[in-house]
């Protein structure tokens, strides 16, 4: 038999920016046809058979994902606290969740079903369970990121709580793609009484920097002064600055603030000369850096001195190659984490931690395990006469929180709310061990370049 030999090279170059593979090499099979010169036969070698055809898995991550969650009211304006006293057609929570599917935008994509599942203090809201949320698309061709939308019609017997919405997704393959940007907390109850007029005064340019630097500038309302306050004002709250050996839990749902808390108390840490780890885990680091520039916060020349080190727990997860020099490839390895932050705090004297935040762990681990964790890295940070500063949104899993609470020296609660459609926030010291402090709630507000200013109804002059 004469025999011919022949190679084939065959390459298949798939275009997908921004997902990685799990290994770098994987078995294929190819079917292959010799036909001789004799009409009507052929000769065929299968690897499989035609009825059968072979294939190819590659098992892909970040294929797909959620980039962002807005919560909004009945009029689209975006909002975190709901009436639940509203009228009737008025009770109504929009969730809009923007998914990302490199293989197409919706009935073309990879992603077949996006679901919602809103839980209170009370547990999984009924109906409200693996809620099949809809594909907006008003034009010929779904825009990319694809929107993806759901409501709820609160009764007004709800609960006055914290509520939390979490979304998962079903590829075309029948696998969950879970939500890495985290627990998407609102809140529902009766609003608060209203709170002087300063985010709208500000926001509108009605007060200029130079009151912020004398602390004189005040308003009248009411026949009340009301005073602005810079970010010193917050260990008036505390009773002066948090001392080392602390423990410290920052809670408050989803836009209250506790990022920038973090950022300007680890600041002032940087200022007075403390080495300082911040742990990275709801946000990529040069977008935390951004963000702390933004406030008026440049941390770069304290990163080059070595007082400040950033532990990436984010990168990895949403599919970038992390380039910190402390990262982990899964939040779900606590073990490896306690390792990484442990090596960044090279025992030093007097190190700060900031953990921001640990809602992106809970649907990765067990809570006891979370729990275990922050007790064992918050023990080795005080024996160092450190401080430990974690952060929580409410609503993430009350069994951590209130474990927290309890393990903590100091709690921090933050809150932010609508009022009149102006954007609210607010602070409060609930719990600060063998410490005098202040417990009312403090109204503040976030800028540009100044970070937090709080409103204050007491003069700085008067200290």
């Amino acid at each position: 038999m004469n025999e011919t030999v022949q190679q084939y090279n065959v390459t298949y170059t798939m275009l997908a920016t921004g997902m990685q593979l799990y290994q770098s090499a994987f078995p294929a099979s190819v079917n292959f046809t010799f036909q001789t010169s004799t009409p009507r036969v052929a000769v065929t070698l299968h690897w499989g058979s035609l009825n059968r055809m072979s294939r190819v898995a590659i098992p892909f991550t970040n294929y797909a994902s959620i980039q962002s969650v807005k919560i909004t009211d009945y009029r689209g304006a975006e909002n975190q606290t709901f009436n639940v006293q509203a009228p009737p057609n008025q009770n109504i929570v929009f969730l809009t969740a923007n998914v990302r599917d490199i293989f197409g935008t919706g009935p073309g994509g990879d992603v077949s079903l996006v679901n919602l599942t809103i839980s209170g203090p009370q547990g999984l809201i009924p109906g409200e369970t693996n809620a099949t949320m809809h594909l907006f698309c008003p034009q010929p061709e779904c825009p990319e990121p694809a929107q993806y939308q759901a409501y709820w019609v609160y009764p007004s017997s709800t609960l006055e709580a914290t509520y939390s919405a979490t979304i998962d997704m079903v590829d075309s393959q029948g696998n969950v793609i879970h939500d890495t940007s985290g627990v998407h907390s609102f809140g529902i109850g009766r609003l608060p009484p209203p709170f002087p007029l300063l985010a709208a005064l500000i926001s509108g340019g009605g007060l200029g920097v130079a009151g912020l630097a004398t602390g004189a500038v005040y308003l009248r309302r009411r026949r009340t002064k009301e005073y602005l306050a810079p970010f010193s004002f917050f260990e008036q709250m505390t009773g002066g600055e948090v001392p080392g050996g602390s423990m410290v839990t920052v809670e408050g749902n989803t836009g209250a603030g506790k990022t920038t808390l973090c950022s300007e108390v680890m600041y002032e840490d940087l200022k007075r000369g403390r080495p300082c780890i911040y742990v990275a885990a709801d946000d990529f680091p040069d977008r935390i850096r951004e963000q702390m520039r933004n406030l008026g916060i440049d941390v770069g020349g304290y990163e080059k001195s070595g007082l400040l080190n950033f532990v990436d727990c984010y990168s990895a997860e949403a599919g970038r190659i992390p380039t910190e020099k402390f990262s982990v490839s899964s939040m779900g390895d606590l073990t490896t984490l306690g390792v990484k932050i442990s090596s960044a705090l090279q025992d030093q004297k007097g190190t700060c931690l900031y953990l921001d935040s640990l809602s992106p762990f809970v649907p990765r681990a067990k809570p006891e395990s979370i729990v275990s964790f922050v007790h064992a890295i918050g023990a080795k940070v005080r024996g160092l006469d450190g401080k430990a500063f974690f952060t929580m949104s409410t609503g993430s899993d009350e069994t951590i929180q209130r474990q927290m609470e309890d393990m903590a020296d100091c709690v921090i609660q933050m809150e932010a709310f609508e009022e009149k459609d102006i954007r609210r926030r607010r602070l409060r010291i609930r719990k600060f061990r063998n410490r005098r402090h202040q417990e009312n709630w403090a109204t503040f507000t976030i800028e540009d370049g100044k970070g937090i200013i709080f409103y204050t109804k007491q003069s700085r002059r008067s200290n």
